[in-house]
């Protein structure tokens, strides 16, 4: 399994409106996806987790957003929609 790890520092309003920004895109994408499925394959708990992220980092308080991506290492490419 390969792993890619990217830490974003959020020092300041600035950053954390950065951040609060690509989780507003992440969390539209993946409600768009949401929308054109017709299974329940548990994106709801999905969107909602992603919600509270992007509140969280919406209070502006300083922390880290750590973004992982773990792939499946067997070369399978990603299930078709």
């Amino acid at each position: 399994m390969t792993e890619r790890t990217a830490t974003f520092e959020i020092d300041s309003r600035g950053d954390a409106r950065s951040a609060s920004r690509a989780l507003d895109e992440l969390y539209n994408r993946f409600r768009e996806e949401d929308f054109s499925k017709d299974s329940d394959d548990g994106t709801d708990e999905m969107l909602e987790e992603f919600e509270a992220l992007r509140d969280a980092v919406d209070d502006e308080s300083a922390g880290q957003l750590i973004v992982t991506y773990r792939s499946r290492g067997d070369g399978s490419p990603p299930p078709s929609s």
